[in-house]
């Protein structure tokens, strides 16, 4: 929470020269952004656990399971998260306004400002917008259409359908590898159904960019080929499964195919950041030991939270909490 708080509001140090010699640990900790990150990172945390563990028994209780520890499992972690929600976003427009006050330039860059105004735009779900390179430099003649143009609108609907694709392929092997004929096709046809659905929107938002933004559709068709053609594969790949009753693979191709989605899409506009604009990779980026850190603290807290899930998720899959359940009882 320190390091969070002091990132959005450095202090507690002097520099003289380029270089830090006097250091205040206690304005360091406590400096002017722990008052609202403080609570912003406590009901992130709570959150994001609540849901996480939820999701666990929600899916045995999709499985059938609906004895009382799966419902008690499901229902007290889902409840906190839920509650906690709203309270977040009055503490997230805390900070935000925080940032807009002590931070203007900050606060312009994440709301993608680009030059000072009045009465400027605010881009909700802009990716769309952004990738066909239709986001305007002046926010002053930015209008709906930016926001609900073919691009932003098939973006929109590949990223819904793309969820759906990967809980039903997920859902179909956890069915498959349990025995439950019945719930594997259930959940193999709607599978089969979103994958198509995301395959034909593929291709569609591949046809509007290359009206919409040729740049990005020559980087689509050329250097980032290879992952498209994978992306393709790996999805006819998981309906050739489906059709004929397999199972073994299933998630393991559709998270490469979609992975080789979102990979491709990088590599086709590379090094633009935001196609359209000047801004690139190396131009947007922090400085390099920064982003060493950035590094080291994320593989560490992947190494430290990860596998926590993974084990639980095991252990609920195989039942082996519900036999310790019973074996106590016994």
């Amino acid at each position: 929470m320190a390091a969070n708080s002091w990132m959005n509001e450095p202090g507690g140090f002097t520099l003289s020269h380029g270089r830090v010699v006097a250091v205040n640990p206690w304005a360091v900790f406590f400096n002017r952004a722990t008052l609202y990150e403080t609570p912003h990172m406590i009901l992130a945390a709570y959150m994001v656990v609540g849901f996480m563990v939820a999701s666990v028994y929600a899916a045995g209780i999709l499985r059938g399971h609906r004895d009382r520890y799966h419902r008690l499992g499901f229902g007290i972690p889902f409840t906190i998260a839920a509650i906690l929600t709203p309270v977040q976003i009055f503490i997230g427009d805390t900070a935000a306004r925080a940032i807009a006050s002590q931070q203007p330039v900050k606060f312009a860059a994440i709301e993608y400002v680009t030059r000072t105004g009045r009465g400027v735009p605010e881009y909700l779900g802009g990716f769309g917008a952004i990738a066909s390179g239709r986001v305007p430099a002046n926010p002053a003649h930015t209008d709906l259409a930016v926001w609900t143009g073919p691009t932003s609108l098939l973006i929109g609907a590949l990223f819904v359908a793309v969820c759906a694709y990967l809980a039903a392929v997920f859902l179909t092997q956890e069915a498959s590898r349990r025995g439950d004929h019945r719930l594997r096709r259930y959940f193999a046809r709607r599978a089969a159904i979103s994958g198509a659905i995301s395959g034909a929107l593929s291709l569609a938002t591949l046809l509007e960019v290359r009206s919409s933004n040729p740049a990005l559709y020559h980087g689509l068709t050329s250097r980032a080929l290879p992952l498209v053609i994978v992306a393709a594969g790996c999805g006819l790949a998981v309906v050739a499964l489906l059709a004929t009753g397999r199972s073994r693979g299933l998630r393991a191709l559709s998270v490469l195919g979609v992975t080789a989605v979102v990979f491709g899409w990088g590599v086709a506009q590379y090094p633009a950041l935001l196609p359209g604009t000047g801004l690139t990779l190396a131009s947007g980026s922090a400085p390099h030991p920064i982003l060493v850190t950035v590094v080291v603290v994320f593989v560490a807290a992947v190494a430290l939270v990860i596998p926590s899930f993974l084990l639980l998720f095991s252990l609920h899959g195989r039942q082996l909490l519900e036999a310790e359940k019973h074996a106590e009882k016994g």
